[in-house]
């Protein structure tokens, strides 16, 4: 059964408090959800553009509507990158497109001291006060200072250095030079097909350059869903339970948000881990006559777990969960065919 994710209750009060230096609370849902409708317009007619930070309804819609949706996208990567052992060793961070301050919120949330300070790197300076709201009342929970461009690590900290890109990597045409100059990259985009595909041949190309994949990939081989199709694309999903006042906002909105989909790539200049017989899911069980099919990931070919209905009722495991594959299991072209107790879900 997939992980249900939450919203700390807390940040309700960070939310309600900068939204109130907004000229504006939660009860106010008419006019959120106006807001959010604009911001949500602009972002798909200007899919390449930066959050228009200096108008009212931007600072509104994203700290009520996108804040809560992004700080859950960014936790669970945390999380994926906690259990490979990615964040051993990294002390400092840069956010690059940092907006409010999602990502170092959401490390001292669920690294609590792995990292000694951080640099957010937004250009407009209402974000950080809005950070500043949303951070209350632990405002030394983590020292960040805030740039206005992002600048690489001096030599002696480089490999303790980690620059991170949330949302923000779209609005660029290349990786910035400065990103390369430290020991891991960490890269959270938009689950669409450009971006999600543009970050396989960032991933393709950074492992030419001698970098290493930790998550999601269990392999450094070239990737299937680039190599082996013009159409498909790399991404998690995500269930949450939406509290009651984010749903009485959606009231008045065309749109629901119950999954939550992102593409992600963690990568450093030192390599994993060995790992052996551990493939990623990287599709939804779709059920068929006779058998039921989910795409995985372990190596260069695109191939698909097929569970045979004779043998029982499929499990029920979610995109991105990482799997046990034992050897010796039945294949048959490009399905793998396992019994009950030789593909395991890892965690």
């Amino acid at each position: 059964m997939q992980r249900l994710e939450t919203l700390p209750q807390i940040y309700q009060e960070r939310i309600e408090a900068a939204l109130r230096n907004l000229g504006s609370s939660l009860s106010d849902t008419r006019r959120l959800a106006s807001a959010v409708q604009k911001l949500s317009d602009h972002y798909i007619n200007n899919p390449d553009a930066q959050t228009p930070w200096h108008t009212e309804w931007a600072a509104l819609a994203y700290t009520c509507y996108y804040f809560p949706l992004n700080y859950l996208r960014v936790s669970a990567v945390l999380r994926a990158g906690k259990a490979s052992g990615f964040w051993q060793g990294l002390t400092q961070f840069t956010d690059f497109g940092s907006g409010l301050g999602t990502v170092p919120l959401a490390i001292a949330d669920a690294l609590p001291g792995q990292f000694k300070s951080g640099i957010a790197v937004e250009r407009s300076a209402k974000t950080s006060r809005i950070y500043r709201d949303l951070l209350r009342p632990n405002a030394a929970l983590l020292p960040l200072t805030w740039h206005e461009q992002l600048d690489a690590p001096s030599s002696d900290l480089a490999s303790t250095w980690l620059t991170l890109f949330s949302f923000a990597l779209t609005e660029l045409p290349t990786l910035p030079k400065a990103a390369l100059a430290g020991e891991a990259l960490a890269i959270i985009e938009p689950a669409t097909q450009q971006d999600g595909r543009r970050l396989l041949k960032i991933r393709s190309d950074l492992l030419s350059a001698g970098w290493h994949v930790w998550a999601p990939c269990t392999h450094a081989a070239p990737c299937p869903l680039l190599t082996e199709s013009a159409r498909d694309w790399c991404h998690d999903r995500i269930a949450w339970e939406a509290p009651d006042w984010y749903q009485d906002i959606e009231q008045h909105l065309p749109m629901r948000n119950r999954t939550l989909t992102h593409s992600y790539l963690l990568m450093r200049r030192t390599p994993p881990p060995a790992s052996s017989n551990l493939a990623r899911l990287t599709g939804d069980l779709q059920r068929q006559k006779g058998a039921s099919k989910q795409m995985m990931c372990r190596g260069p070919k695109r191939e698909f777990l097929s569970w045979q209905h004779k043998h029982g009722e499929p499990p029920s495991w979610p995109r991105g969960a990482l799997v046990h594959v034992r050897d010796g299991v039945e294949m048959k072209s490009n399905e793998v065919r396992p019994n009950a107790d030789e593909c395991t879900l890892i965690g």
